[in-house]
């Protein structure tokens, strides 16, 4: 024969397209970040299998020490095929008794399971659950606004830069100013923070003859919005003669 060929191969159940809608997540009931879909495919059944929460800041942490947190999603078998899971920020602790709120952190969800060929796994992530609100610092001096936002997207992010997984912060939180002169407010200002989330803008422009009031708002990537008054000038509106 000119060739031979062996067809008695056995092909390797994978799983496939994995992935999350959303990976900025609040659970706080306001209707903005409050839930995401988990989506994969399987090519093959498996039978023990696993969808847990691993936590990226104590990898050594959790029940069994290995950094998962608890589960999602645990069963003894699941068949070939697409699946989707709502995910609506509950979930089963490891050596816990019941459901619980997954908390505030920094985490990847991965899928885990066995199958006749091997195990099965992969994962989504970096995923971010957070219900805090930016917390704003600043002064106006000289006609220059400065100050800091103090947030866990900047920790986090220095954490992520461990594993080459940084962002740019201007991506997950979202600064503007409105400058409100005798009660009537201006449109807002969008202005870019630098990565360690420190701030300066001109407010040179600013009419000394006015009562002016700055604020500085920040809404982070899971939908929470800080807010704070940086400035007021003690000057109040003259009334026209």
């Amino acid at each position: 024969l000119p060739f031979a060929a062996d067809f008695g191969g056995v092909v390797p159940t994978e799983i496939q397209n994995m992935s999350i809608t959303e990976t900025d997540l609040s659970f706080n009931g306001d209707g903005v970040k409050d839930s995401a879909v988990l989506s994969f495919k399987l090519t093959g059944n498996v039978t023990t299998n696993y969808i847990e929460i691993w936590d990226i800041l104590n990898p050594d942490g959790g029940y069994y020490e290995d950094g998962y947190i608890g589960y999602l999603l645990a069963g003894n078998s699941l068949a070939a095929g697409s699946y989707s899971l709502d995910i609506k920020g509950m979930y089963q602790p490891w050596g816990g008794s019941g459901l619980a709120n997954i908390p505030d952190g920094l985490y990847t969800i991965d899928f885990s399971a066995l199958s006749t060929t091997g195990p099965v796994g992969d994962y989504v992530g970096p995923i971010v659950v957070k219900t805090t609100k930016p917390e704003i610092t600043g002064a106006v001096t000289d006609g220059v606004a400065s100050g800091q936002i103090t947030d866990k997207y900047i920790d986090y992010n220095a954490v992520l830069a461990q594993y080459g997984l940084s962002y740019n912060l201007n991506d997950k939180l979202t600064a503007s100013y409105v400058v409100t002169e005798n009660g009537e407010a201006a449109e807002e200002v969008p202005f870019n923070l630098n990565e360690d989330g420190s701030y300066l803008f001109d407010l040179s422009t600013l009419n000394e003859q006015s009562h002016n009031i700055v604020t500085v708002f920040v809404q982070d990537a899971a939908g929470n919005i800080g807010q704070q008054v940086i400035f007021e000038s003690d000057s109040l509106p003259t009334d026209p003669e």
